[in-house]
């Protein structure tokens, strides 16, 4: 049992207080009635001056929640404040407080009568309406209350008290997006009264005459003019406000001198040679000096392949100077920005898709992701695409090294271990095969799919069992065949090497079987079969297999084939045909260690 003077839990104090207040309610029920009226609390709301008693009740519960609140027990917190109210409803700190428990224990209002946070925070703002931090929690409540009426009025107030940057910029926010630019703009305004003519407010003062221009065209053009008025001299105004004027085909004199203006303080500028382009677009008597210009900005090396890609567009679709581009010879054109330096791969985007309109034959453009695949090496995607495309064409050391720059680039994409193990295989490299998909198999990502995740154990299985480290090799390829238990590649390959192994062989037999079963045609799982019953000298059984390997084996002949059949014919005492099938595995042997073999079983005419 407890010590009496062991402390009472966090729970079982909260409930004690919570039944003591139950009767503190009864004692002072006729006393709350004819307190003073007027005065200010300990907790700052106005109203009634409660009794001494009473206080001292409000303020144990008020204090222990605020207790338990900090110790993180928002429950018990919950309750004893709700007390506290009971005795003071007007407490505007104990409503603020309250607001807070209500938001942390969402469950306390769904389906209740219970008050919600907003009612909390309006009752707290009531008692004390110049509490700056209360006005803040309501205007932000009634904000995730989508309430946007509510809560521009709560930040327009604040804002009225002193100037903050992040609640004006929300309240910028809570107007532009609720369709209400008047407003907004005289909050940018107030945002730029503080800070300057800067990037953003430039930003948002122009997205604000967007939205206002298709209402009042007249108008906002006059606003947009006086607005760049301000600051003639910054050069962000003077492009948007330029690029506005062109963009909704308005007062083109005044946007030519404003470029004109700006070229002369920065006669380099992208962006302003790419303004009095369009200009010049829209000038009867400057051809020339578009064409030039047009030449000269696709050719130079500072502007990004996105901004070449909008201007060829551009002049491609310009069919008010058909002749005049027609003269730039765009294809060419392209194919010299093409020389420079890349900072995207946009550019060769667009060219192979100009080539592919003009009837090239895509097959003669793969060079292209190839290119784009220098610029942005870390494009996986694009990565993938090449390999595709250089697997399809047995492109081995082009696929091989993609593979190595996958590896670099995206290691935790598997198919590149994958694919790169085999091309090195396939070098000779086994130790370098094997050790490239290990690791591969380590740092995999959780995206590899089951097959993909099978495969590359099963190569593994192969790889390892070929440089003799077959324990290590079994069990990879036990994870493939757990990863797809009907694989019936591994599965033949699994049952072969054990039968080689002199291992498991009802294992083995059981696993050709599963794989003849998915496959009763494969002429290499029927002579797996057939092998297998010969190292069990069921020697009968093996003729049928191998008779049947024979039968499907088709064009693709294998040595390995022939020469089981003359060792199982010679088994089976047939002899003449077991002689006629190692002379046809003799000249399909791969090595000159397998040709020496069968060249003496045939001299001797028997197995050896």
């Amino acid at each position: 049992m407890a010590s009496l003077h062991q402390p009472l839990n966090a729970h079982s104090h909260a409930q004690r207080t919570i039944l003591l207040a139950g009767l503190v309610l009864i004692f002072l029920s006729g006393l709350l009635g004819c307190s003073p009226k007027g005065k200010t609390d300990a907790t700052g709301s106005t109203g009634a001056v409660l009794p001494d008693s009473v206080q001292r009740c409000f303020d144990q519960f008020f204090l222990e929640a605020i207790c338990q609140k900090e110790a993180g027990h928002a429950d018990a917190a919950y309750d004893l404040m709700k007390q506290a109210l009971r005795l003071n409803p007007n407490a505007a700190e104990a409503n603020f407080e309250m607001s807070g428990l209500v938001r942390q224990l969402p469950a306390v209002t769904e389906d209740s009568s219970e008050a919600s946070e907003r009612y909390y925070l309006q009752k707290a703002v009531e008692q004390l309406p110049d509490n700056v931090d209360y006005l803040r929690k309501l205007g932000d409540c009634y904000l995730q209350e989508s309430d946007y009426t509510a809560a521009a009025q709560i930040y327009e107030r604040l804002l009225q008290k002193k100037y903050n940057e992040d609640l004006s910029t929300l309240l910028f926010l809570v107007y532009a997006y609720n369709d209400m630019p008047d407003s907004a703009l005289r909050v940018a305004d107030l945002i730029e009264t503080h800070n300057g003519i800067d990037e953003t407010s430039i930003q948002q003062h122009f997205y604000l005459y967007e939205s206002m221009y298709t209402e009042d065209a007249d108008n906002t053009l006059e606003k947009i003019h006086n607005y760049y008025l301000r600051d003639t001299t910054n050069r962000t105004l003077l492009l948007q406000t330029a690029q506005f004027f062109l963009s909704n085909g308005q007062r083109l004199p005044q946007a030519r001198q404003m470029v004109e203006q700006g070229l002369r303080q920065w006669p380099a500028d992208r962006e302003l040679q790419i303004l009095q382009l369009f200009i010049y677009s829209e000038s009867a008597d400057c051809e020339r000096e578009y064409a030039d210009l047009a030449r000269t900005l696709i050719l130079c090396p500072e502007l990004t392949a996105e901004k070449k890609v909008a201007l060829l567009q551009y002049l491609n679709e310009d069919t008010l100077h058909a002749e005049m581009v027609k003269g730039l010879q765009l294809p060419e054109l392209t194919r010299q920005a093409l020389e420079l330096p890349q900072d995207g791969t946009e550019l060769w985007k667009y060219y192979g898709s100009e080539l592919l309109k003009q009837g090239v034959p895509e097959d003669s453009l793969v060079y292209i992701p190839e290119k784009m695949l220098e610029i942005t090496p870390e494009d996986n995607a694009l990565r993938l695409s090449c390999l595709q495309e250089a697997l399809s064409k047995n492109q081995t050391d082009k696929a091989l090294q993609l593979c190595l720059d996958g590896i670099l680039y995206s290691p935790e994409e598997l198919i590149y271990a994958y694919y790169g193990s085999l091309l090195t295989y396939q070098k000779g490299d086994h130790e370098a095969a094997a050790s490239m998909l290990q690791h591969g198999l380590k740092v995999h990502s959780e995206d590899a799919t089951i097959s993909l995740l099978a495969d590359a154990y099963g190569t593994l299985g192969d790889i390892l069992h070929d440089l003799g480290r077959c324990e290590e090799s079994y069990e990879a390829y036990d994870y493939s065949l757990m990863l797809a238990p009907s694989n019936a590649y591994y599965l033949n390959n699994y049952a072969y090497f054990l039968c080689l192994d002199g291992r498991e062989m009802e294992r083995a037999e059981e696993m050709i079987a599963r794989a003849v079963a998915i496959e009763p045609q494969n002429a290499s799982y029927l002579d797996t079969y057939a092998w297998i019953m010969y190292r069990k000298k069921d020697y009968a059984q093996a003729k049928t297999y191998i008779d049947e390997a024979l039968k499907y084996q088709g064009e693709d002949e294998s040595y390995t084939i022939w020469e089981h059949a003359g060792d199982i014919y010679s088994r089976c005492r047939l002899t003449n045909e077991a002689v006629r099938f190692w002379k046809k595995a003799l000249p399909l042997a791969d090595d000159e260690e397998a040709a020496r073999t069968i060249r003496q079983k045939i001299k001797r005419r028997r197995v050896l």
